[in-house]
């Protein structure tokens, strides 16, 4: 049975999450890793025509900065239960298309600019998980000093609330989120079993 916490206002399994990473053109291998999330990543090397169950499987990137997983903005992160797979139904794939600078807000505040796109699987539990990776739901560490900023809102411009997120759907986001460096790393996954760092710069 699973265990929830309460996180920004959006319900977080503290289970285990299984991630795999992988551009749309890749498959992600899985990696085991004892007392810890299992992730799997795909690697950039060419595939060869032979190869070895003997031989380790490619180690995620992480960011040293932060500990966190590091992706490309355009690569797909997924999400699954430990009892299904990359592939399967209940599966959730999220993409951060774009990261630029964002119109200022009221206050001459700048914003940057997240679209994202997130296909949700049948597994309810799961989409509930991913609902931490949506707009909005973001911080950003500082290159130079590791100064981690939380987001303080922003506007919507295009899209609907992280709050539900349906069985079998389709999402797309844009949103411009005040309170976060102009430079960095995005930070998606507060409050979620798994985080996932965005390199961007928007000076």
């Amino acid at each position: 049975m699973r265990s929830h916490r309460i996180a920004l206002c959006l319900c977080a399994l503290t289970t285990t999450t299984v991630v795999a990473c992988a551009t749309s053109q890749q498959q992600p291998e899985k990696l085991a890793v004892p007392a810890a999330p299992v992730t799997s990543s795909s690697t950039s090397a060419p595939p060869t025509s032979s190869s070895s169950s003997s031989q380790p499987k490619p180690a995620p990137k992480t960011n040293p900065a932060s500990g966190n997983l590091l992706k490309q903005v355009g690569e797909t992160l997924t999400l699954y239960s430990r009892n299904a797979s990359a592939d399967g139904p209940g599966a959730v794939k999220i993409t951060v298309n774009k990261i630029s600078r964002g119109k200022p807000a009221y206050d001459k505040t700048p914003t940057v600019r997240v679209a994202m796109t997130v296909v949700t699987g049948n597994d309810q539990e799961t989409n509930v998980e991913a609902s931490q990776f949506v707009c909005g739901v973001m911080s950003s560490i500082d290159p130079d000093s590791g100064e981690q900023l939380s987001g303080r809102g922003g506007m919507m411009i295009e899209g609907r609330p992280p709050t539900v997120l349906g069985k079998d759907k389709t999402y797309t986001c844009t949103f411009d989120a005040e309170g976060l460096h102009d430079h960095g790393w995005l930070v998606l996954g507060n409050g979620a079993s798994v985080h996932v760092d965005y390199p961007y710069d928007v000076r």
